[in-house]
């Protein structure tokens, strides 16, 4: 069995291929919300119409007073309580510290009296907005962390046309010239028209008969892959992994190399890990008390250890794809490396630091309805996985499998 990583393939961050041509889609935070970023800090900023946070009505009954008067452009004024305010808009803002302040929608802040008001009556909902910033500044680091969640099970799936075969149009109701349309000398009119309905049909058919053959034409190219793909056709096959893996929407730019073996029921991925400084090391998350956002730093070891959970992450949802979409493969044997620097030359040289070799028969052990409760690390070490890691999470250099 010979490996010579002869294809190779770049996985960029958020690219995403419809091999499928089902179409893909993203949704990111609550409706309502979003996020920006400049150089005062970050900010998150919430309409709140309605029921939310912002409301309209008014906070009390009582009193008779109106938003105006000078210096607040028309807002209300530090006042009473019991003031009578129309809140038409409301925007909540998180500086870079993750402090609240609320604000009309001009920018100006509401008055101290409204800012209790609204803490006290909508706390619940203001929690619900600061839990969804935090998630949304939170989702790069756990896509680092959770590239495997979508790891599909090892059953190959035949690719299907993704829409109906085109319709016959049906045939055009023709007008009849009847005795009061002969009477008033119609049938030349109605003849002109049943004449162009005729006409307008058989540039219909025309049409559908071209699109007939493309369908036609589609079936036979996907009856042609997905049999290749049964037989085991190198091509194929190459085609298909790479396919396969860019449709991935990687956090991190990642390249691998791969290659089958001789017999093509083998093959052999080397993968070029991200670096370790590529993965936030900032998590933001709620105060127990109080309506905030704080920032945690993640420590050295922790650090280490989410790079080492991304390494195990990576090569775990590949195998998972070269096993979902290659029914012949038997066997994959994946290589992780980095770069570390060279004191020979002051320079950086590629580091092998996992090395696992995986059968299909043990691989659908494996529960994917279930992965969220999966650790991937101590998935891996089912198989025959090459590992040296410290107690405080550093790969260190290893030998990997050969080819």
């Amino acid at each position: 069995m010979a490996f010579r990583f002869q294809r190779r393939v770049k996985l960029m961050p958020g690219v995403r291929l419809n091999v499928s041509k089902s179409g893909l889609g993203l949704s990111v935070g609550t409706r309502g919300a979003s996020v920006s970023i400049g150089r005062r800090g970050a900010h998150s900023h919430v309409g709140i119409p309605g029921t939310g946070i912002a409301f309209r009505q008014k906070l009390s009954s009582a009193g008779a007073a109106k938003r105006g008067g000078g210096g607040g452009g028309g807002r209300a004024s530090a006042g009473s309580a019991t003031d009578p305010v129309d809140l038409e808009d409301v925007v909540l803002r998180l500086d870079s510290e993750g402090k609240l302040s609320l604000h009309f929608a001009d920018g100006s802040p509401l008055p101290p009296t409204l800012v209790r008001k609204v803490r006290s009556t909508h706390a619940d909902a203001l929690r619900e907005h600061l839990e969804a910033w935090a998630a949304t500044r939170n989702e790069e680091l756990h896509a680092c962390l959770g590239i495997h969640l979508d790891t599909p099970a090892p059953l190959f799936e035949p690719y299907h046309p993704a829409e109906p075969p085109p319709m016959r149009p049906q045939e055009p109701v023709m007008r009849e010239v009847g005795f009061w349309e002969r009477l008033f000398l119609q049938r030349a009119r109605i003849e002109a028209e049943n004449a162009k309905a005729q006409a307008r049909h058989a540039e219909a058919v025309a049409a559908w008969q071209t699109e007939s053959e493309a369908y036609a034409a589609m079936l036979a190219e996907l009856e042609a892959l997905n049999n290749a793909l049964h037989e085991g056709e190198a091509e194929a096959m190459a085609a298909q992994i790479s396919s396969r893996l860019s449709a991935i929407a990687w956090a991190r730019p990642t390249e691998v190399c791969f290659d089958f073996g001789d017999d093509l029921a083998t093959l052999a991925l080397d993968i070029d890990l991200p670096e370790g400084d590529a993965i936030p090391d900032t998590e933001w998350e709620v105060a127990a008390r109080g309506l905030s956002v704080r920032e945690k730093k993640r420590n050295a070891t922790q650090k280490r250890r989410d790079f080492s959970y991304l390494a195990h992450a990576s090569l775990f949802r590949i195998a998972g794809e070269a096993f979902a979409s290659l029914p012949t493969l038997q066997e994959v044997t994946l290589g992780g490396y980095t770069q570390r620097p060279d004191p020979a030359t002051g320079g950086t040289r590629d580091v092998h630091i996992l090395s696992v070799r995986i059968a299909r028969a043990q691989w659908s052990d494996i529960r994917f309805d279930r992965l969220e409760l999966v650790d991937v690390a101590e998935a891996l070490a089912r198989f025959d996985l090459i590992r040296d890691q410290t107690r405080t999470g550093e790969l260190r250099e290893i030998t990997p499998h050969a080819g």
